[in-house]
């Protein structure tokens, strides 16, 4: 209660001290403002070091500056602030320091230093290559493929493409961004013949995306399907029963490097290059670049070179004969002669499946002579089957170490398996087909509907299946996909397959559609053409990425992007 009273008496004391302030006598006035403040001038000394005439920006006593030499600001302001929102270059590391000199007088310096900038060259692509690539980048070799890199190299050098994994031209362009920067773009190849000008004969040509380069060669027969086959990133093929290797110089100079001799076959085998001769079969020898008999041939050589597995094998004529000789691992194998049974070769040579070695050829009579050349590694070189001549078969590669024989009887899909000694036609998968082929990867099941067409089941690549309504249903088709049919009695199956692909056929749109038995490689390439049309089209080259496909009414070649 005290306390209450001793605060009263605060408040009185100092109203009548305000009373006696105004003058007293209850009388009143008007209450005087204070006088508004006076502006005074201030100066800015602003002062620049390393920034080799970059900006700083900053904003002092109401006004925005950006300046890049150093010089003295004046201003007007009732009061001092220092400079606010000092922003310096991306491009330099800053400090700052503010100095007051005098009451009016002040200093802003600024010391900056240039960034040290990685300018680090990088190897940009667009999307992933088909084909591993290697470039040289001054000392270095970087290999590209899936996605751009960067370099860890400060360099102004122009890459260097060195080599590649399969047949591409490329050329580097300079980013137009960051000089240090190099765009890769790769177009792959394939080789196909063309009719010369003067029509005296045919010319290689390669052939890629946008360019066309003629080769130099040519042939009065025309050559046919020619594969280019990159062994320890060197291309080769053959045209005109030569063998040539491509030199492409800097990733796009194209010259093709001409071997001596006359070869007829050729063949990529367990990373090995093997070529077939009238005097022999040939090994190249990377070391060197040359190539080597690894063995002699005396008969005449009725078949091109097979691969199948770790087995090369060929056929030739002994006394009328058909034999079947065989080239295994750099080591001999013996000869197989079918008790001079066999006297037309079919379109494979010695087939390895698992735990065997087969071949299949024709009697005198068109019928199919199944022959075992090799069961649990020991050879046998018997017949052991006579099949119906109108008997379809595949060799069908699942995957890289498993082949599997197969053949169509009723409502199964047969394989033929060897375990110990015995060997037996066992079911693998049931089927309303009556057709079956195959090309390396790719399985086909069809229905026949007339000697030149049949209607496609099934399509099989590796475990995954692709039947005749998942092809319907997801890409909207308005029928069921018609495949044409061949009539060759040397080969395995009517159903034409090539370079594990096959051409379908849309009846009433006219639509022509390319599968490698997967829905992401399946894709329709032309529209409205006629089933004459249709059955003119042939595969004649392909590649990771691309196909060429041949017209035989128009002998005009067409370039197929995957």
């Amino acid at each position: 209660m005290k306390i209450q009273l001793w605060k009263l008496s605060v408040i009185s004391f100092l109203s009548l001290a305000n009373i006696a302030c105004s003058g007293g006598g209850g009388s009143s006035s008007n209450p005087t403002n204070p006088p508004a403040p006076t502006d005074s001038q201030f100066e800015l000394n602003v002062k620049l070091s390393g920034l080799n005439n970059e900006s700083v920006s900053f904003d002092w006593l109401g006004k925005k500056y950006s300046i890049n030499s150093g010089r003295q600001i004046t201003a007007t302001a009732a009061k001092y602030s220092n400079p606010t929102d000092i922003v310096f270059p991306d491009t330099h590391q800053c400090s700052s320091e503010i100095n007051k000199l005098t009451d009016s007088n002040y200093e802003l310096l600024v010391v900056c230093e240039s960034k040290v900038v990685d300018n680090f060259s990088s190897i940009l692509i667009d999307a992933a290559l088909p084909y591993a690539v290697r470039v040289k980048l001054d000392d270095q070799i970087f290999t590209i493929k899936d996605h751009s890199i960067e370099t860890q190299i400060n360099t102004s050098s122009t890459p260097i493409v060195l080599s590649s994994d399969g047949p591409l031209l490329c050329d580097f362009t300079q980013s137009p961004q960051q000089s240090t920067d190099w765009r890769l773009a790769c177009e792959e190849f394939v080789i196909t013949s063309e009719q010369t000008t003067d029509n005296s004969g045919f010319e290689a040509m390669l052939i890629s995306q946008n360019k066309r380069i003629p080769l130099g060669l040519t042939a009065t027969t025309q050559p046919q399907n020619i594969a280019i086959h990159t062994v320890s990133s060197q291309s080769f093929f053959i045209f005109n029963n030569s063998i040539y290797s491509l030199k492409i110089d800097n990733g796009s100079s194209v010259t093709p490097n001409l071997f001596s001799g006359s070869f007829f076959s050729l063949v990529s085998h367990n990373d090995t290059l093997y070529s077939l001769a009238s005097d022999g079969l040939y090994k190249f020898i990377k070391t060197d670049g040359t190539w080597l008999r690894v063995r002699p041939i005396s008969q005449t050589v009725a078949s091109p070179l097979f691969s199948s597995n770790n087995t090369l094998s060929w056929i030739t004529r002994r006394e009328g004969a058909l034999v079947l000789d065989r080239f295994v691992s750099d080591s001999n194998k013996p000869s197989t002669n079918v008790a001079q049974q066999a006297t037309e070769v079919s379109d494979h040579g010695a087939m390895s499946i698992q735990n065997g070695v087969f071949w299949l050829a024709r009697d005198a009579a068109n019928q199919w002579i199944f022959t075992a050349i090799e069961v649990m590694n020991n050879p046998v070189n018997q017949v052991i089957q006579t099949l119906n001549k109108q008997q379809q078969f595949a060799l069908w590669q699942v995957n890289q170490s498993n082949n599997k024989l197969l053949m169509i009887e009723g409502d199964n899909i047969l394989s033929f398996d060897v375990e110990n000694q015995s060997m037996t036609w066992q079911p693998y998968k049931t089927t309303s087909a009556n057709l079956i082929a195959s090309h390396q990867d790719l399985l086909v099941t069809a229905s026949q509907l007339s000697q030149s067409q049949a209607e496609i089941t099934a399509l099989y690549k590796g475990d995954n299946t692709l039947d005749n309504n998942q092809l319907i249903e997801h890409f909207n088709l308005a029928s069921s996909p018609i495949i044409a049919l061949r009539q060759e009695s040397t080969a395995f199956s009517n159903i034409t397959l090539e370079q594990g692909f096959l051409l379908f056929y849309i009846e009433g749109e006219g639509d022509v559609w390319i599968t490698d038995g997967t829905i992401e490689n399946s894709k329709k390439i032309f529209s409205n053409k006629s089933w004459q049309e249709f059955t003119a089209l042939k595969i004649v080259a392909s590649g990771a990425s691309i196909l060429l496909l041949n017209n035989s009414q128009s002998q005009q070649d067409t370039l197929i992007y995957l």
